[in-house]
């Protein structure tokens, strides 16, 4: 190792101060990332004789692939870790259609989920109600209660936080995550063979448009037909029959 680093710290010497054309000077910068951010000097190194060893920490903003230089770790939770990109993804809760979509990086500050809502909702117009996300309860409560998660609604100021508005918040969540759900063991929304930022970007959109087009085909068969069922009036109502 300590010799693959050494050339290449020769190398860049080399070729520092060069006129070199675009191409090559994001070679020479990505060489130059790729080389350092993974070592450090040896115990008894001067830091000038040339012995390295792999360094006991992970690099901020640390590169992952030559191929695909944006891409990096993402870490979901200390056990849930993957490569590559996030996808930010805007529902309508209604009808369940994707209005917006985001691929960014994996990791950083900039890419986070506060930072790049914004983007997703920049089209919409009128007052949003906007329900996200929010992280896991604490760890003593989710080690005691397995991979349950507790969704947080927080209401606006000046409103009470009555029992029909945390059920019609709750509700509202519900097509959300099935449109989340029936994209990915459907449409297969998270099965993209591609890897690299634009062919990701492609993938999702299209799946986008194929669930707005089912969408827009459920909504019409709805509206459609006068035989929708009621609400249930008890807790051991039987289910409707099936339609002959």
């Amino acid at each position: 190792m300590s010799g693959l680093v050494t050339d290449a710290l020769a190398l860049l010497d080399h070729l520092a101060g060069q006129d070199l054309d675009e191409a090559a000077e994001h070679a020479v910068g990505l060489l130059a990332l790729i080389a350092g951010q993974d070592v450090e000097s040896a115990d008894d190194s001067d830091s000038t004789d040339g012995r390295w060893r792999i360094a006991r920490r992970t690099a901020p903003d640390r590169i992952i692939s030559t191929v695909d230089a944006e891409a990096r770790h993402i870490h979901k939770t200390q056990q849930q870790r993957d490569d590559g990109y996030k996808a930010h993804l805007a529902v309508e809760p209604e009808t369940g259609l994707f209005t917006a979509v985001a691929l960014r990086s994996g990791a950083g500050a900039a890419y986070h989920e506060a930072a790049v809502a914004p983007g997703l909702l920049a089209h919409e117009r009128g007052q949003l109600h906007i329900l996200a996300d929010a992280a896991y309860a604490t760890a003593e409560l989710r080690a005691a209660t397995g991979e349950l998660a507790f969704p947080y609604c927080y209401r606006p100021a000046g409103q009470p936080a009555t029992l029909a508005r945390l059920i019609a918040a709750a509700g509202l969540r519900r097509p959300v995550k099935e449109s989340f759900q029936a994209g990915k063991d459907l449409f297969g929304l998270d099965e993209s063979q591609a890897r690299l930022h634009e062919a990701l970007l492609r993938h999702l959109v299209l799946i986008m448009a194929a669930l707005a087009v089912c969408a827009v085909t459920a909504a019409a068969a709805r509206h459609g037909t006068d035989t929708q069922t009621g609400h249930p009036t008890h807790p051991d109502q039987a289910p409707p029959a099936d339609p002959a």
